[in-house]
C-alpha cells in the first residue's frame, strides 16, 4: 500500500536520483523536479564507494553495479609534505584476498542504472518545470512553479548544484559557507597494464593528491591545490602534467601514456 507522505526532490543528477531511488523503497510518493533542462552534461567522473555502500545498493536492486566496478583491496597513505615519496606511511587492507575495501565505478554508469530503475517505478513522477518560489507553513511545504501552478509536499529535498539561488527560498536557519582557498582538479590517466587494485593518497605541501584505480590501464586522479601554489602550472598543460606524473609516479604505473 502506497505511503501517503509526499516528497519533492529538486534536482535530477546522481545525488538526487540516488536519494529518490532509495526513498522509493518506502513506498513514498516522490516528485523529481528536473530544472536543469538546458544544462550541458557534466563530464563523467569516477566514484569511490565503500563496501558497505555498494552492498546496500545491491541489496536495494542495483546488483549489476558490482560487476561494473573495480575492486580496491588496499589503501596507502603517503606523507609527502617535504617531498614526494612513494614510501607507504599507513596502509589499510581487506581482511582477506577475496574481499574489497571499496569499489571504483564510473558516475555516469551508476547514474544511468539508477535512472532506468526510476523510470519503471509507479511512485516516481518526473516534473520538467522551473521553480519560482518555495513557501513553508505549519502543515506543508508549497512549491510554486513559473507557470504559476502549485504543489504541496511533506518534505522538500534540494539536490541541485546548478540552482543554488533557490536555497535562499528555503529560509534555512543556518548556512555553512566555507572557503578552503584551493581548487580541485579531476582527470584520468592512461598507463601501461598493471595490477591496479590499490588506492593512494599523497599529502603534499600544497594539497592532497589521490589515485583511484579504475582498471588495469586507467586510474582516476583527484588533486586539490592551494590557490597560491606553484603546482598550478602543471594542471594548465597536459604536456607538463604528463611529465610531472612520469617523473614522480612512473614506478607505480610503469609508464603514464596520456591524460584526459
Amino acid at each position: 500500500m502506497p505511503n501517503s507522505q509526499k516528497i519533492c526532490i529538486i534536482g535530477s543528477g546522481l545525488t538526487a536520483s540516488t536519494i529518490a531511488y532509495l526513498l522509493s523503497k518506502f513506498r513514498l510518493q516522490i516528485d523529481i523536479v528536473e530544472q536543469d533542462l538546458n544544462k550541458k552534461k557534466i563530464k563523467p567522473t569516477k566514484l569511490a564507494l565503500s563496501k558497505h555502500s555498494l552492498d546496500q545498493l545491491c541489496f536495494y536492486g542495483l546488483k549489476d553495479i558490482k560487476k561494473k566496478s573495480n575492486i580496491v583491496k588496499n589503501i596507502y597513505l603517503h606523507d609527502s609534505y617535504s617531498s614526494i615519496s612513494l614510501k607507504k606511511d599507513l596502509e589499510f587492507s581487506a581482511p582477506n584476498t577475496k574481499e574489497a575495501l571499496a569499489y571504483i565505478i564510473d558516475s555516469s554508469t551508476l547514474f544511468l542504472d539508477i535512472r532506468k530503475k526510476l523510470k519503471n517505478l509507479k511512485n516516481i513522477n518526473f516534473i520538467k518545470k522551473e521553480v519560482s518560489s518555495i513557501n513553508d507553513n505549519k502543515f506543508f511545504k508549497e512549491i510554486i512553479f513559473k507557470d504559476f501552478k502549485k504543489k504541496n509536499y511533506n518534505l522538500i529535498i534540494f539536490a541541485s548544484a546548478h540552482n543554488l539561488f533557490l536555497l535562499s527560498k528555503f529560509k534555512l536557519r543556518k548556512v555553512v559557507d566555507k572557503s578552503y582557498n584551493e581548487d580541485a582538479y579531476v582527470f584520468n590517466i592512461k598507463h601501461k597494464k598493471i595490477i591496479n587494485n590499490s588506492a593512494r593518497q599523497f599529502f603534499l605541501r600544497d594539497g592532497p593528491l589521490a589515485f583511484l584505480p579504475v582498471s588495469r590501464t586507467e586510474t582516476s586522479v583527484i588533486w586539490s591545490i592551494k590557490n597560491n601554489s606553484i603546482n598550478k602550472k602543471y594542471v594548465v598543460s597536459k604536456k607538463h602534467l604528463l611529465k610531472f606524473f612520469n617523473t614522480h609516479f612512473k614506478e607505480l604505473f610503469n609508464e603514464i601514456i596520456s591524460i584526459s
